[in-house]
């Protein structure tokens, strides 16, 4: 039997060995989503579509025959990371029509930013130290975000981060603590808001700091006032100063060195007491009680005591009109300034306002009366039955000399 050999040519055995059909010319890009609310599904999500469809943005080229388009997916594998983060990895078959393919592959990654947010912005709140119900009231509005409205979509699981959380352990004070609200997601933080909590202590003190009263009033009234409602009664401590003026017992009073007044629980407003006024018949300068509050009492203590904590009672003695140093109600002559009281006829009328000063005469004498002895003179009784001498001196004037009256 004879045998035929056939012969290739070495080259096209070396081409066929050697040469690719297809040719990747653009690999798949990767897809980024940035989308709200894909949650679950993310296969369905019209950009996945149409990246599958258009092949990824892939171009390939084929030495035998043309590409099939599209490419096929062989294969799709979805990771969940929770918080809408997915992770698509894709693998691509590339085919010609010749039967030859390649595989290539690309990613999908989908990030969800659609973040809570508040809708409403917690508001301040006020806290009074001395109210009973003031820790429920400060823990509800804690609780609900400062009356903040939260915004949730895709219906997010949240956690709420409290910084600077405010306690009553410091009442009673005054002051502010800021609050801020921090909403955490499983993606991390997304939304902060800050409030002001007001601390207010009741503050008790004198409505003002000095006030002025004439000795003829009956009453010095003494005012003490709250900053806030007050849900208990205060005992207030007041002490009389030693620095005061005004004569305890004398001029006012009398009042012990510490005298405790009860302010009354209830709404902000003033409660006032009296002291009594004497007027006595002593012609004073202005004259002053100090008072200053000292101590607080109640059931709790959550009261302070505010800054107005001393008062200054001014006394005035406005009953001697004419400036002579007498009580009006024992001057002679009240509206006329006149020291001495003089009145010649001792009709309790003073002379320089008496238009009827009648004497009785003891002797007439017809002509002069000639005193030859020198330091002779007249010798007088004043209204307290003190003698005084008259005599005359060198320059003619006239000397009044007090002596022992004669017998």
């Amino acid at each position: 039997m004879k045998k035929i050999l056939v012969f290739f040519p070495v080259f096209l055995i070396v081409q066929g060995l050697f040469s690719q059909a297809i040719t990747i010319d653009q690999y798949p890009e990767d897809l980024m989503i940035d989308d709200q609310c894909i949650l679950s599904s993310p296969e369905t999500h019209p950009d996945v579509i149409d990246y599958i469809d258009i092949n990824g943005n892939g171009i390939a080229s084929s030495t035998c025959g043309a590409i099939i388009t599209p490419w096929t997916v062989d294969n799709i594998t979805w990771s969940d990371f929770g918080c809408g983060f997915w992770d698509a990895f894709i693998e691509w078959r590339v085919e010609d029509t010749c039967g030859n393919f390649e595989n290539v592959s690309s990613h999908i990654y989908i990030t969800e930013n659609s973040m809570p947010y508040f809708n409403t912005y917690p508001s301040d709140i006020t806290i009074n130290c001395g109210d009973p119900n003031n820790q429920i009231t400060l823990d509800n509005w804690i609780n609900n975000l400062g009356g903040g409205i939260l915004e949730i979509p895709c219906n997010y699981d949240l956690d709420t981060f409290i910084m600077y959380f405010p306690t009553l352990e410091s009442c009673p004070f005054n002051g502010t603590m800021d609050v801020e609200f921090e909403i955490i997601t499983c993606n991390g933080p997304a939304e902060m808001a800050t409030a002001t909590v007001t601390f207010i202590s009741n503050t008790i003190e004198f409505s003002q700091v000095s006030s002025s009263f004439s000795e003829s009033d009956s009453n010095a009234q003494i005012c003490l006032e709250s900053n806030a409602e007050l849900f208990q009664d205060v005992d207030v401590e007041i002490t009389l100063q030693s620095n005061s003026t005004a004569t305890n017992g004398a001029d006012f009073g009398p009042l012990s060195t510490i005298e405790t007044y009860t302010f009354v629980a209830g709404p902000l407003g003033s409660q006032c007491f009296d002291i009594v006024l004497i007027d006595d018949i002593i012609v004073e300068t202005t004259e002053t009680i100090d008072l200053k509050i000292t101590g607080l009492s109640s059931p709790t203590n959550e009261e302070i005591i505010g800054p107005n904590a001393d008062l200054i009672i001014s006394i005035t003695d406005n009953d001697d009109d004419d400036g002579d140093g007498l009580e009006n109600s024992v001057d002679n002559c009240p509206q006329n300034f006149n020291p001495f009281q003089e009145d010649i006829d001792q009709d309790g009328i003073g002379d320089l306002c008496d238009s009827l000063n009648t004497v009785s005469q003891a002797a007439e004498i017809a002509d002069n009366l000639y005193l030859n002895k020198i330091y002779s003179g007249v010798i007088l009784k004043d209204q307290s039955n003190k003698c005084w001498m008259i005599t005359v001196q060198l320059d003619g004037s006239l000397k009044t000399t007090l002596v022992t009256c004669p017998n």
